[in-house]
């Protein structure tokens, strides 16, 4: 019985191995049909208008107008002005305090002056409120017809004696004031010399990065610009943490001028022309115009940019894309390209057949070119597949 037993699971154990073979089997006749399809199958893409660039790659320094603003004097410090902020000619950046212990002296009187000055404001008010409110009556009462030529001369007399008291109360009140707002303007004088603002000398942007490049990269030295060593530039992030103290003549800040720039770029491109201006692109996205000012010596060459360009106010160096011409047209892989006798071309799919049709390639960037003589919405073969028929497209072809 046992015996039996062992043969039926033998048994069982054969059909199964022999169902997975053959689901195995079909699997990788699947894989393979599937790679083969892929292989041997070809490649269209439907065309589309693009725009390129022929462009040169290159690296410039960046020369600015930049001011270092010093501190004259030893004390503490106030800053008036942030980061990036836009500041004209008279701009207050940031202020002294020389004498700190004077300074609160004076801040203390200030306080009780500005509220005396109030208080005279406001202290005066209720009776002249109740003066203009007798006055107001009188009068309606005089110049109603109703009163007696005998009482005229007592209501004329009454309101002369509040005109001449309301006025007698507003000169007093004036002149208080004044006496409190010229104390008031003393003390103020005397705090601004013992806590002196500075105001910038130029229109620019403020900046706290100071790297020591400010005079040595200055685009008023033109005769230097052809001896400055540029693996010695580089970018860096040091800036001036803002602080509560600062000594005598020490750096607090910078101005930027935004809106002149030059860059002095390595370029061994001859056909550049002087005085021509060209569109560059920086590394970080902004397109700008630049002049070609100058032609130097050891492949150098000096644009000047008159925009206000963010991305550049920090930065020493930076890498550039000068364009030497755009252009706009079918923008397809090289594969697509077939050159039959002298002419390039490609195959249009139209109807499930292959046509060969002549193109004019205007310009080659990397891998892909524009051309020309097609049109939007044509489909492309860019990918011959192992089984393509090629006689037959040149059948269809001529």
């Amino acid at each position: 019985m046992s015996v039996n037993n062992s043969k039926v699971v033998i048994l069982k154990r054969r059909k199964k191995s022999g169902k997975r073979f053959i689901i195995y089997l079909f699997l990788c006749f699947l894989l393979i049909f599937f790679l083969l399809s892929l292989i041997f199958s070809n490649k269209y893409v439907i065309a589309g208008i693009n725009k390129v660039s022929d462009f040169i790659q290159t690296e410039g320094i960046i020369l600015k107008n930049e001011k270092v603003i010093t501190s004259p004097y030893r004390g503490k410090i106030e800053y008036l002005v942030k980061s990036g902020e836009r500041v004209r000619v008279g701009t207050p950046l940031f202020k002294v305090v020389t004498d700190f212990e004077m300074t609160k002296k004076i801040e203390e009187d200030l306080s009780n002056l500005r509220r005396q000055l109030e208080d005279e404001k406001n202290s005066s008010i209720p009776v002249l409120e109740t003066l203009n409110k007798s006055i107001d009556e009188l009068e309606k009462i005089l110049y109603s017809g109703k009163v007696k030529d005998e009482d005229k001369f007592k209501l004329k007399a009454k309101l002369k004696s509040l005109y001449e008291e309301r006025e007698r109360l507003l000169k007093e009140r004036q002149k208080n004031i004044e006496i409190i707002q010229e104390k008031i303007s003393e003390l103020e004088n005397k705090k601004s010399l013992i806590e002196p603002v500075i105001y910038s000398p130029i229109s620019g942007v403020v900046s706290f990065c100071l790297d020591g490049f400010e005079e040595k990269l200055s685009f008023d030295k033109e005769d230097e610009l052809g001896k400055i060593d540029f693996f010695s530039v580089n970018n860096t992030d040091t800036k001036i943490e803002k602080r509560d103290y600062v000594e005598e003549n020490e750096k607090v800040l910078k101005i930027v001028d935004n809106f002149n720039i030059y860059i002095l770029a390595e370029c061994k491109e001859k056909n550049l022309k002087k005085g021509r201006y060209y569109n560059m692109q920086s590394s970080s996205g902004e397109n700008f115009a630049a002049k070609l000012e100058k032609i130097l010596g050891n492949n150098r060459l000096l644009f000047y940019v008159n925009e206000d360009l963010p991305g550049l106010y920090e930065k020493r160096k930076e890498k550039f894309k000068i364009i030497l011409q755009r252009y706009e047209g079918i923008t397809l892989p090289k594969s697509a390209i077939i050159r039959v006798g002298d002419k390039d071309g490609v195959f249009i799919r139209e109807r499930d057949k292959l046509i060969y049709k002549p193109v004019e390639v205007i310009f080659e960037e990397g891998e892909n070119v524009v051309v020309g003589g097609l049109k939007p919405g044509d489909i492309i073969l860019v990918k011959r597949g192992l089984l393509w028929n090629f006689k037959e497209a040149l059948m269809n072809f001529f």
